[in-house]
């Protein structure tokens, strides 16, 4: 059992790359054994990044979807009237439009204040939503009219395209124009349905056709969008708040994977196969990566953190960095556990200004300035007047400054983990006695300080 815990606590504290094949093979598998269709996968780099997109693209992606056929009848409408892009199949015209619209929506959005993951935050929404949404291309107005005048004649000449110039433009025109005249083409080229679709599959792969620069100058945003995406950011014309997605911990929810795991793998436990199937999944995702956001339109992965700081105890701790840190530079500020600033967690204890101490409120706080700073530092530079001592226990007044100038503090040792306290007691204590009765109730000393 031992070995067994240690073994799944590695697995939950790595530092090492998501095994990202794994996760998504687990993410299907999750999505199979609960009977749900499989949705398109996102990978982000931290969970702040994670928790925002899949919360504003769960939204956008649902008002989208009220207004698609607006959106897309808005589109493909300015894109026959006039675009440059009518070399480009319909498909790939309504997709890049859909794109360059959300990116230009959310250019200006300031959803956190990190500017690098502000910008992730956009890229993942933009990158869902696209996934997600696929916006179907009506018959250009330029082959429907040549279509009319021989649809046989038309169709040939783009499977010619299609097969002697290796052109992935001329295999989505094919596929586009419909049943009825891939049926020509079939039976002019003696083809199955089925030699035609491989031969389309395979030219899809090709690389993309390249979106002209002027793209984005010509092509405006219509309404319905500029509605769905602005309308739910937060702090936005609407007042919008933001609702918050479900998420799973991956490796940090190992505790759960390292319990079934140990009856399946080591007790060798049997159930019916749905539940080992359920099982595995989720141990497999546990063991690849970490946070995960499933959604019935798309799924969101982050990746493992490139670092992980423990102190001797086992709890978050780096003394002048991050104690956690993501790919995207994304981590916590830890001082033995307790939530610090950052300038408290990277600034060198020698630059710290020993004064900011008596501007801190929270207890935790307080003790990690004086673990780092040190208490002889704090007393000397804030002018301090003993005022009272008994045993390990002094009372001090330390000068706050401004309106409040001088203010009593118990001074005590913590001899559990060796550190000292300074808590503030009332203006009028005048003895350790005062503020020990003051603080627990009783004038007696405790035999040990929690």
């Amino acid at each position: 059992m031992p070995a067994w815990a240690e073994k799944w606590i590695k697995i939950g504290l790595t530092a090492e790359p998501a095994d990202r094949p794994l996760a998504e093979a687990a993410v299907r598998a999750m999505y199979d054994v609960a009977k749900i269709p499989q949705a398109p996968i996102i990978w982000v780099d931290s969970p702040i990044t994670g928790a925002f997109a899949a919360s504003l693209s769960d939204t956008m992606i649902r008002a989208i979807n009220e207004k698609k056929e607006e959106i897309q009848t808005f589109y493909h409408r300015a894109q026959v009237e006039g675009s440059p892009l009518l070399h480009v199949p319909g498909t790939m015209r309504l997709q890049a439009s859909l794109k360059d619209g959300c990116e230009r929506l959310l250019k200006g959005a300031t959803i956190v204040k990190d500017k690098k993951i502000n910008e992730k935050i956009k890229q993942a929404v933009v990158g869902a939503i696209c996934a997600v949404l696929r916006l179907e291309a009506p018959l250009g107005e330029n082959i429907v009219q040549e279509a009319r005048a021989d649809t046989g004649q038309v169709a040939s000449k783009l499977l010619e395209k299609m097969t002697n110039q290796v052109s992935q433009k001329a295999a989505a025109e094919v596929y586009w124009l419909g049943p009825k005249l891939r049926g020509k083409v079939m039976k002019k080229h003696d083809a199955t349905d089925q030699q035609l679709a491989d031969e389309i599959e395979r030219q899809m792969k090709l690389p993309h056709v390249v979106i002209p620069k002027d793209f984005q100058a010509v092509l405006p945003v219509p309404g319905e969008l500029q509605q769905a995406v602005q309308g739910a950011l937060p702090g936005g014309k609407n007042d919008v708040k933001l609702q918050w997605h479900g998420w799973f911990g991956g490796q940090f929810w190992s505790a759960w994977a390292s319990y079934t795991s140990f009856l399946v793998e080591v007790c060798k436990m049997e159930l019916d196969q749905e539940i080992m199937e359920r099982q595995l999944a989720y141990s497999n995702l546990c063991r690849s990566a970490c946070y995960i956001w499933p959604n019935k339109n798309f799924v969101m992965i982050c990746e493992r953190p490139v670092r992980v700081c423990l102190n001797q105890e086992g709890r978050l701790h780096k003394d002048g960095d991050m104690a956690i840190e993501f790919p995207d530079g994304w981590g916590l500020w830890r001082l033995n556990g307790v939530s610090v600033p950052k300038w408290l967690g990277k600034t060198k204890a020698e630059k710290i200004d020993p004064v900011r101490f008596a501007k801190l409120d929270n207890v935790e706080l307080r003790r990690e300035f004086i673990r780092k700073v040190g208490i002889e530092r704090i007393v000397d530079k804030c002018e301090t007047q003993q005022v009272d001592s008994v045993g390990n226990y002094e009372l001090l007044k330390i000068n706050l400054g401004g309106r409040t100038g001088f203010w009593p503090y118990l001074k005590m040792k913590n001899p559990s983990i060796g550190v000292f306290h300074l808590e503030a007691v009332p203006l009028e204590t005048e003895s350790v006695t005062e503020a020990l009765k003051w603080r627990n109730g009783t004038s007696s000393l405790p035999r040990e300080l929690t």
